[in-house]
């Protein structure tokens, strides 16, 4: 009886949470492999592997998120120096934003390449007017990133400024609609 005890109330769930760790090891190789594909060599993929779980106890996002984010961050700003400090910025300013870290790295990256400057320090600023919009307008992150990617480019060659941009979304969401609706304006005044 106590061994059938102990069977079922300590070996099953230490059984159960070895199947979850090799479940979720195994993700983490598939979105590796995934980030491989864009020519990433073996030996760098380990050292994203470690900062992608590094960054996942500080955040409490998932690996497979993160992973999904840094595929994103390779294929947007390349495997550079600052790949993996360009991902923690998205995947802070996402957790604060209540967003996906994809989401957040199209919002990051639309803008950075639009004004030519795709440094980590430039995708903090654009994450921090990003959040600030959140905060002061009338919409989402996800909602923002997808809206915002539309007029960068336009906003950029009309010598609009990053601050000037954001701050016709927050406000603009305040008085005409959503992002989007926002967006539509914007591309409509050119």
């Amino acid at each position: 009886k106590i061994g059938g005890a102990m069977t079922a109330g300590l070996t099953l769930p230490i059984l159960g949470v070895a199947a979850a760790s090799v479940k979720m090891a195994n993700d983490l190789n598939k979105s590796l492999a995934n980030v491989g594909s864009l020519g990433v060599g073996a030996e760098r993929l380990k050292e994203m592997k470690k900062g992608i779980q590094d960054l996942s106890i500080e955040t409490a996002q998932s690996t497979d998120d993160i992973a999904a984010g840094m595929y994103e961050v390779v294929s947007a700003f390349g495997d550079g120096a600052d790949a993996m400090k360009i991902l923690r910025i998205n995947s802070k300013a996402a957790k604060a934003g209540l967003a996906s870290i994809p989401d957040t790295i199209k919002m990051t990256s639309a803008v950075t390449k639009a004004w030519g400057d795709t440094s980590a320090e430039a995708v903090q600023h654009v994450a921090d007017l990003g959040l600030k919009t959140v905060e002061l307008g009338q919409t989402t992150l996800p909602e923002l990133a997808t809206s915002v990617q539309g007029v960068t480019l336009m906003s950029k060659n009309l010598s609009i400024t990053q601050e000037e941009l954001f701050a016709v979304m927050a406000a603009g969401t305040g008085v005409i609609g959503s992002a989007s609706e926002v967006a539509t304006k914007l591309r409509g005044a050119q």
